[in-house]
């Protein structure tokens, strides 16, 4: 990179990562573009395709996946979650969309557990609406094989305390058409390094390019990443073993299923 005298922008070893991404947990019709950091990247999954007004946003997250909506001039509309998953349930969803009008929903996978969202998926297509996907902590494992819906983006971070951590960065999964509007939408809504023209164009943007630096990091993290998981996994196993029968209640009991980020578990009493 040095020698070319390139160090972002979509650079060589930006593309470079962004293939790596692909060609590990990637699906066919689909891309991965990388970004400076998560927030900024699920911003810019709603610049992309110039959504305004009322975005839904789950009750239980990191403050970040608001301060995303509003970061792109949106406003943030808080919805419930089940108790005890965290998950925002279809049912909840529906009646979000269908009182708040609402062209977008942010819905997350909460400690980076590999979550099925078909159905929301569906109720959002049935709306008109967008999903987009906050699943910060999953990156690390294999995605299910389903085709990638075109209305659905998924957003991983890549922050230091993620198991795909570089020190700070994200990356997008999305439908290949959507290339050249969510690379806009993260250089001010330049086309920039487009060749289809005006067709997708984003009309504003923000600054969400990850830098050839962080790109050189993250081939780097992405040569042992399976075998770290691996290990992260057999951990959880351990865990997930040693609470058998003690009363508490361990979120997900597949080590395949998440990276972990972290071990959520739920005791039965303060007590314990």
């Amino acid at each position: 990179t040095s020698a070319q005298n390139w160090h972002t922008n979509f650079g060589p070893l930006a593309r470079r990562f962004e293939s790596v991404l692909h060609a590990a947990y990637g699906r066919p019709g689909e891309i991965a573009v990388s970004a400076s950091n998560a927030t900024s990247a699920l911003s810019a999954c709603l610049i992309a395709h110039r959504l305004r007004g009322p975005i839904l946003c789950p009750a239980f997250t990191f403050q970040a996946t608001a301060c995303a909506i509003l970061g792109a001039g949106c406003q943030p509309v808080i919805i419930d979650v089940d108790p005890l998953t965290g998950v925002v349930r279809p049912d909840v969803l529906d009646a979000a969309l269908s009182q708040t009008g609402a062209k977008a929903a942010m819905v997350l996978a909460p400690y980076g557990i590999a979550t099925d969202f078909r159905s929301h998926a569906a109720i959002c297509q049935r709306h008109g609406a967008r999903l987009i996907i906050d699943n910060a902590a999953g990156l690390g494992v294999l995605r299910d094989a389903t085709d990638p819906a075109p209305h659905v983006d998924e957003v991983y971070s890549l922050h230091a305390t993620k198991p795909f951590g570089i020190g700070e960065g994200g990356a997008v999964f999305t439908a290949a058409a959507h290339d050249t509007a969510l690379r806009s939408a993260m250089n001010f809504g330049l086309l920039t390094h487009s060749a289809t023209g005006q067709d997708q164009a984003a009309y504003w943007g923000v600054n969400a390019k990850l830098t050839e630096v962080g790109a050189a990091i993250g081939l780097a993290v992405a040569k042992t990443m399976a075998e770290r998981v691996r290990a992260r996994q057999g951990m959880a196993a351990e865990w997930m073993a040693a609470l058998s029968g003690s009363g508490a209640r361990v979120f997900c009991s597949r080590p395949d299923l998440s990276p972990w980020q972290v071990f959520p578990l739920m005791l039965p009493d303060e007590a314990s």
